[in-house]
């Protein structure tokens, strides 16, 4: 097994390295890095960028450019596809476009039941009774979602 593991790892390293020799402008780099990283694990590939600009401005302005509505954009485009129960954001203390993106998230909770944790960090570690609380919430949702049980029933365990 670990021999298989030890392949898988560094085909997908060879792989990430000849798809940035291939295409050497960042973005390119990015997504080919992303697309060889996701299919060992089963993930779906990254938005493109203009994806993400067009999902995240249902939240914020399409023109605001940056980390905000990246990390929004494509926090809702895979929550909208199914592919996640939930996104922990985490980001400097006081770092504006986190904050941007924070806010936002609290509003498509609101509106579309995104389940969100934001982490500004400074330096010392998250609370770890903040991160047990949401892995918990995370785990029933999941689990209702599968068909399993109810939000309601899967927070009472």
């Amino acid at each position: 097994m670990p021999r298989a593991i030890s392949r898988s790892r560094s085909w997908s390293c060879f792989s990430i390295r000849s798809r940035c020799r291939r295409a050497p402008s960042s973005a390119a780099c990015a997504w080919r890095t992303s697309a060889a990283a996701a299919r060992p694990m089963g993930w779906s590939r990254a938005p493109r960028v203009a994806d993400a600009v067009k999902v995240g401005s249902d939240y914020l302005r399409a023109e605001l450019r940056g980390e905000a509505i990246l990390t929004l954009g494509t926090s809702l485009h895979a929550w909208r596809h199914g592919e996640i129960d939930a996104v922990v954001s985490a980001g400097p203390l006081e770092c504006m476009p986190n904050k941007l993106a924070e806010a936002q998230l609290h509003h498509a909770a609101e509106t579309e039941g995104l389940l969100s944790l934001t982490l500004n960090l400074n330096g010392e570690p998250p609370d770890p009774e903040l991160l047990d609380g949401f892995a918990f919430d995370v785990h029933a949702r999941h689990r209702a979602r599968l068909g399993a049980v109810s939000p309601a029933e899967g927070a009472g365990r």
